[in-house]
């Protein structure tokens, strides 16, 4: 089960607002929003450098409760 949920300090992007004009929304786990971003790539890029540069996994969910795996960077070494 703990390849298909974030752990804690992982982050995750979520899209928020209607399907037609989706924003997207970073946060770590646990914890509210952080960053907000206009497009996924732009989320992706910063959200990339954060996971990257703390050492933790990164996330992508378009619902509740459903994440994919974007990249791995926990226990790997710098």
């Amino acid at each position: 089960m703990p390849d298909r949920i974030p752990e804690t300090g992982d982050i995750v992007i979520h899209s928020t607002g209607p399907q037609t004009a989706p924003t997207y929304a970073i946060s770590a786990v646990p914890g509210p929003d952080q960053f907000a971003c206009a497009s996924r790539g732009e989320a992706e890029r910063l959200a990339r450098s954060s996971a990257s540069r703390s050492r933790v996994d990164l996330w992508f969910s378009e619902r509740p409760n459903a994440f994919t795996a974007l990249a791995r960077f926990r226990g790997t070494e710098r």
